[in-house]
Parts: C-alpha cells; sequence; structure tokens
C-alpha cells in the first residue's frame, strides 16, 4: 500500500491508470463472487439437508412414530422430505462445481472448519465423501435388515 502512494506522490503512476484499474479488479471481484453465490446458497442448503438427515436417522429409530397422536403426520411429511432433499442436494451441488470448476479452469476451494481449524477443501472432494459415506451407511443398513 505504501509502495502505491510512494508512486503516485511521486508522479510515476497515472491517477486515472491506478484508478481504470482498480475498477477492473474490483469488477472481477464481484464477479467471482456473483459466481459463487449459487454453489454457496446450495452447500448452505446441503447442510440443512444433513441436519435433516440426522433428524431423520433418530426419527427412523423411534419406535413411536406411527402411533396416532398430535403432529405425527407432520413428523411423517418431513421425513418423506427429508429422504429426497438427501438423496438429491449432493449429487446437483457435484454438478454445479464441476461445471463452475470447468468453466474457470480452477479448483472450488471450500472454507471448512473442523474442530476450530479453518482449511480450505475442494468442494468436490467434500462431496463426494459425503457421498462416499453416505452410500457405506446404506449398505449397512440393508445387509444390516438382510441377515
Amino acid at each position: 500500500m505504501n509502495n502505491i502512494i510512494n508512486f503516485i506522490n511521486s508522479g510515476e503512476i497515472d491517477h486515472s491508470d491506478l484508478l481504470l484499474s482498480m475498477d477492473e479488479q474490483i469488477s472481477r471481484a464481484k464477479e467471482e463472487a456473483y459466481s459463487w453465490k449459487a454453489i454457496m446458497e446450495k452447500v448452505e442448503k446441503w447442510m440443512l439437508t444433513r441436519d435433516e438427515e440426522r433428524w431423520l436417522e433418530e426419527y427412523n429409530m423411534d419406535e413411536n412414530r406411527y402411533l396416532v397422536s398430535r403432529g405425527a403426520h407432520k413428523n411423517l411429511r418431513r421425513a418423506e422430505h427429508g429422504r429426497i432433499m438427501v438423496s438429491r442436494m449432493p449429487d446437483l451441488l457435484i454438478k454445479m462445481t464441476r461445471s463452475w470448476e470447468e468453466e474457470r479452469n480452477i479448483v472450488f476451494l471450500y472454507d471448512q472448519q473442523v474442530k476450530m481449524i479453518s482449511m480450505l477443501v475442494p468442494l468436490l472432494a467434500i462431496l463426494e465423501e459425503y457421498n462416499i459415506l453416505r452410500r457405506e451407511k446404506e449398505e449397512d443398513t440393508r445387509t444390516g435388515t438382510e441377515i
């Protein structure tokens, strides 16, 4: 920052060129942020979907879920909606992220919090790991019910 101020004060940099360059950089940053917006909104929805998935697992273990009680139909509807969203969101996010990466020829990095440590991790790696774990869990459930 001091270098730029020194160049301006010395007259080596034209003010209009500097402003034009800064405007271009601001414009590129806005375009980049706008391109992230759709993916980040889906990531937020996916995080909520993961919370729903946890609730759904607990709900499926509840022996009283089919008893006629006040609000039971709402829980059944919520569970059905959760099953649909859990299966769709990761695949949709993978398609969006791959498209974004191919268009820009860079990796989409996501700021993942792990045990109070922030790490930039490729979003596709997170999604693919989630899909693998989900498939393993489904396989365990299927083999557990077959035995």
